[in-house]
């Protein structure tokens, strides 16, 4: 983990090197290839600095923080340590971690990373948190995330294991940023999201390349967007299998029911009408 601190418009860590803010913008809206690089450097960082957890007698579980349908950037995060720490779990002949999703309740329009920290906690308290109880019992859990501001996530994730019969949790980060700085300006994590994706023509360079994998960030980037001419530009340009997968997305987070995504909803479903993908009151998928 790296901690952070702001120094004028940098970020730097312990070392004074300066963190990559456009990669970590890329990460956050869909590079899997970022995620790749970021959740590798956790899993041999903890291998090397808690050897204790790599034995027969321990048994762990892998969570990224807590989603609905659509999966969040430390999804990507969280499969990239999986991989990562399963490797270092084959080289000592022990059987492989257990992978499982914390899913949500509660979905919210706007931008979380712009809230304060009131604002974060009001939505985490009405958030209900659930996951596979049997699969986690008896067992230590590894919570995997991007980033610690507040620690809101990591409090409700708390609050929700200790009816669970678990042996330990330990909360996982690629960056945390100094804890005076965050509490008095929770939104610099805004400013890291949008370091480099801040327009679509941005989020395009990140959506054709190999590696990207649609996340409910790209997509309510998307569909928060204010310009709707730019945005039926943009779905005008991307290839069928990307519209239908953040048509069945949004739809899939329910964010097709917030009033302000009303308009966007409406261009991707006129986008999939032109493209015979919606007909008839039918939903068709891309065709391979």
């Amino acid at each position: 983990m790296q901690k952070l601190r702001q120094e004028g418009q940098d970020l730097v860590n312990e070392s004074g090197q300066v963190f990559d803010l456009d990669k970590f913008s890329r990460f956050k809206h869909g590079s899997t290839g970022v995620a790749a690089e970021y959740g590798s450097d956790m899993a041999r960082s903890l291998a090397e600095a808690h050897p204790e957890l790599l034995t027969p007698q321990v048994e762990l579980v892998v969570s990224a923080s807590f989603s609905k349908f659509m999966p969040l950037a430390s999804d990507s995060l969280g499969d990239a340590f999986y991989r990562s720490l399963n490797y270092s779990l084959v080289q000592r002949d022990l059987p492989p971690a257990d992978r499982v999703k914390i899913h949500r309740s509660e979905l919210i329009e706007g931008d979380y990373s712009k809230m304060s920290q009131a604002e974060r906690d009001a939505i985490n308290e009405k958030d209900k948190l659930s996951l596979p109880e049997g699969v986690v019992r008896g067992k230590h859990l590894l919570v995997v995330d991007d980033v610690r501001m507040t620690g809101g996530c990591e409090r409700k994730i708390d609050e929700y294991v200790q009816s669970l019969d678990l042996l330990s949790v330990w909360y996982l980060y690629a960056a945390q940023i100094d804890g005076a700085q965050a509490q008095s300006g929770p939104q610099l994590e805004a400013r890291m999201n949008t370091a480099y994706v801040n327009n679509l023509e941005r989020l395009a360079e990140v959506v054709t390349a190999k590696d990207f994998l649609l996340n409910s960030r790209a997509a309510k980037f998307i569909i928060g967007y204010d310009d709707k001419s730019e945005l039926r530009q943009f779905l005008g340009a991307m290839d069928d299998q990307f519209v239908y997968n953040l048509y069945t997305g949004v739809t899939g987070n329910g964010y097709n029911r917030m009033e302000k995504y009303g308009e966007s909803v409406d261009a991707i479903e006129g986008e999939l009408g032109k493209r015979r993908m919606i007909r008839g009151g039918q939903l068709y998928p891309a065709r391979g």
